[in-house]
């Protein structure tokens, strides 16, 4: 089923700006499809099963089709040297993160953050992918400390108080083989 559209930060005039909000209303058929996805989700066994087994058959298929020319690939965030869609993004991502410290603090709250890390990172079998899965990378191109230690590194230079667990995941895995996620998704499992 395909995600909803959302709302995103982009720069306008060198400053962040809310884009694509408030979002256009949905049509007749996106909202009959939606309600639909949604009730079959809460009541059938089936359908959540065929779902799973319809993923794990397009999950392979999804990653190795490359979004369009100019948009972010995901696994561009562990090159080297980056494309300038990757600079933007990081851009905005300092500038999200500053934004959120000043209105937590002007709440009188304490502003942290918890550094959360993609399997590549520390799970070999995802690693792997980072360079066989299109865009295909060369193990030269790839850097997979790029993404942890540009957002520790900027957060430290600002004084945010900092919770990094890349460290903790590789050290688990090593203890104890498990990496700590689903195979098929971000999510952590038990462990």
């Amino acid at each position: 089923f395909p995600y909803p559209e959302k709302p995103y930060f982009g720069f306008v005039d060198g400053r962040l700006a809310l884009r694509h909000y408030p979002l256009p209303e949905p049509g007749v058929r996106r909202r009959l499809e939606e309600s639909a996805h949604l009730a079959l989700q809460r009541h059938s066994s089936l359908y959540r099963r065929l779902a799973m087994l319809w993923l794990t058959v397009r999950m392979p298929e999804a990653h190795a089709a490359p979004l369009p020319k100019g948009e972010a690939q995901p696994r561009d965030v562990y090159r080297k040297v980056y494309p300038e869609v990757w600079r933007e993004a990081w851009r905005i991502t300092r500038g999200l993160v500053l934004r959120l410290r000043r209105d937590v603090e002007a709440r009188g709250s304490r502003f942290a953050v918890v550094v959360l890390n993609g399997r590549e990172e520390f799970w070999p079998p995802y690693s792997d992918l980072s360079w066989k899965l299109p865009p295909r990378l060369t193990p030269e191109e790839v850097d997979l400390d790029k993404p942890n230690r540009l957002i520790t590194q900027f957060l430290r230079r600002r004084g945010i108080p900092t919770i990094p667990l890349l460290e903790a995941f590789r050290a688990h895995f090593r203890e104890t083989g498990q990496p700590g996620h689903y195979g098929l998704d971000v999510h952590w499992n038990a462990t």
